[in-house]
């Protein structure tokens, strides 16, 4: 019985090193990395062409574009490269980030359909990019003595096994990443002025205060008031139908 398991691992043993190399991917898939000032773009490419290369040129750009846009207000968070991966394993127009164990952004090129609010942006792959690096950015700034200690003992000092941030509710992470959105959506209206006209309909007030030189509401499907923001909000009409006194 002893000899027939022996004989046994012997044999799988054999099988096991003539196997080859097994990848859970596309095995035409070439991996590559472009390197930024404060960003490894991983990306992959295949024999005829095909892969992501394009979106990962593009990244180059507005990666560091974002970077200058939120580490002014926001700080830099570890202050680490962050891993920017390119895939499009699944048909979405998502991503996902993280700072465990390091700075991590997922980013699915898929173009968003007509459907999709990011669909409404020229430039989606910014707004996506920006949604989610402010993520990385929150949850990677760590201040105090606890959570660095905690760190440096269990990361053994290579990476990070816990952001008190990700602790916080959804509300504020979500809430942090989309403000940063509307406040691009802002300058982009801005850098428009004076070249092209430009028609908003929204009802966050601070977000029209801060784009709008007139400003139309509407009633029951007529004009209401018209005029400057200010002029608008102290209107008695204005005043009656929206607040109700």
């Amino acid at each position: 019985m002893n000899r027939l398991r022996l004989v046994v691992a012997v044999a799988l043993a054999l099988v096991s090193l003539a196997a080859g190399r097994a990848r859970a991917d596309d095995p035409a898939r070439v991996w590559r990395t472009i390197e930024t000032p404060h960003f490894y773009i991983h990306f992959y490419t295949l024999p005829h062409g095909g892969g992501e290369e394009p979106v990962a040129q593009r990244l180059a750009t507005v990666t560091e574009y974002c970077y200058q846009r939120l580490t002014p207000m926001l700080g830099k968070g570890l202050g680490w490269k962050t891993h920017v991966v390119v895939t499009d394993e699944i048909d979405d127009y998502n991503g996902f980030a993280g700072v465990t164990p390091y700075p991590a952004v997922t980013l699915y090129a898929n173009s968003p359909d007509d459907r999709a609010e990011l669909n409404d942006y020229d430039d989606w792959l910014t707004d996506l990019f920006m949604h989610e690096y402010t993520h990385v950015i929150h949850t990677g700034t760590i201040g105090g003595w606890i959570a660095p200690a905690v760190n440096a003992i269990l990361g053994l000092g290579l990476g990070i096994v816990w952001s008190p941030n990700q602790l916080q509710p959804r509300w504020g992470l979500e809430g942090l990443a989309v403000f940063e959105e509307t406040a691009r959506t802002a300058e982009l209206c801005q850098s428009l002025a004076g070249r092209h006209s430009v028609i908003v309909v929204e009802h966050d007030m601070e977000f029209i205060a801060s784009i709008a030189r007139t400003v139309t509401v509407l009633h029951e499907g007529s004009v209401l008031a018209e005029g400057p923001m200010d002029t608008v909000q102290g209107d008695p009409r204005v005043i009656e139908v929206y607040l109700g006194r």
